[in-house]
């Protein structure tokens, strides 16, 4: 017995794009709506090869203007709109049926992956650290620091500096935003925490965290929050108090100002974790290329602990 088989939408389809945008703005169900596929997603970023990345300005495209990617697909410009505001407005599983795969462990398909950026990596041979680059280039805000040399916040120094964040934090999406639009006062805004591309304007060996550092951030950062530091979500502000010798109290004033994303990326959890991430996504906040030393290989998995300090013999060892 056969049964007809129903073809899917493409993903390149006039429209497709346009009304799942329509489709979520207007407050459906994500369930009700045709999300992407995976299959979808991974088609992606050939649509930002369709792109000229020299002054791109993707609001300003012509809705009816129709753009060629690499294969040959043809898209139209207010889908390359439509998808744009989704992958700046909505967390990936928003417009993304991931179905019984989890995004954490499909670490290629999670929001750490900079879909329109790894267009350009793959079509225009553009890495993304160019782009972080010409951030440093073209912006004067940065980060602030107390007497200590502690992160304490975020200075914006140009008014101009957030048009140019925004414009970058599009082509990153939600998950590294640093700005945001506040439907309230029509306004586009920097986070209350700092995101990506503030706390890329940091410079020097000194803010690479050990596997000391980053085990103390794991730890002491997944707080009262349930599950397993490789796959949940949720992060703590960490007591400077607290520090142990051996950990950095400068890599855990910069945790405490960061957002919960960056917080995950510095300490390796979630899609960060050393057996999830892969080389799509941004692991590295110097350096948006590089690949951090994993701390989750049979190799490394005692570099880095803290060695209790009890004289109690073998049981307090244990803790007994």
């Amino acid at each position: 017995m056969k049964f007809q088989t129903l073809n899917k939408v493409s993903i390149f389809e006039p429209g497709r794009l346009a009304n799942l945008y329509s489709d979520l703005k207007s407050g459906a169900n994500v369930k009700s709506v045709s999300r992407l596929s995976l299959d979808d997603l991974a088609k992606v970023p050939e649509i930002y090869g369709s792109l000229e990345p020299n002054n791109l300005d993707i609001p300003a495209l012509d809705n009816d203007a129709e753009f060629v990617t690499p294969n040959r697909n043809v898209v139209l410009g207010r889908d390359i709109k439509a998808l744009t505001a989704l992958i700046y407005e909505k967390p990936r599983t928003a417009y993304v049926d991931f179905g019984k795969n989890s995004h954490v462990h499909t670490s290629w398909a999670s929001g750490a992956v900079p879909l329109a950026l790894l267009g350009f990596k793959r079509f225009k041979g553009i890495d993304y650290n160019k782009w972080n680059e010409l951030l440093q280039r073209t912006t004067s805000s940065g980060l602030e620091y107390d007497k200590a040399g502690r992160v304490k916040g975020w200075k914006i120094k140009d008014n101009e500096d957030i048009r140019i964040y925004w414009k970058l934090d599009m082509l990153l999406g939600k998950t590294l935003s640093s700005t945001l639009y506040d439907p309230s006062i029509d306004t586009i805004k920097f986070t209350d925490s700092i995101g990506l591309l503030q706390v890329s304007t940091i410079q020097g060996r000194g803010w690479t965290p050990t596997p000391t550092t980053i085990r103390f951030l794991r730890e002491a950062g997944f707080g009262n929050h349930r599950g397993n530091f490789a796959t949940a979500w949720g992060t703590a502000r960490i007591s400077i108090d607290t520090v142990p010798e051996g950990v950095d109290t400068t890599i855990v004033s910069l945790w405490n100002a960061c957002d919960t994303p960056m917080r995950l990326l510095l300490s390796q959890r979630w899609a960060w974790y050393g057996q999830h991430r892969c080389s799509d996504m941004i692991c590295d906040v110097q350096n948006w290329d590089n690949q951090p030393k994993n701390i989750d290989k049979p190799s490394t998995l005692l570099e880095g602990q803290i060695a209790k300090r009890e004289v109690d013999g073998v049981g307090g060892l244990f803790g007994l």
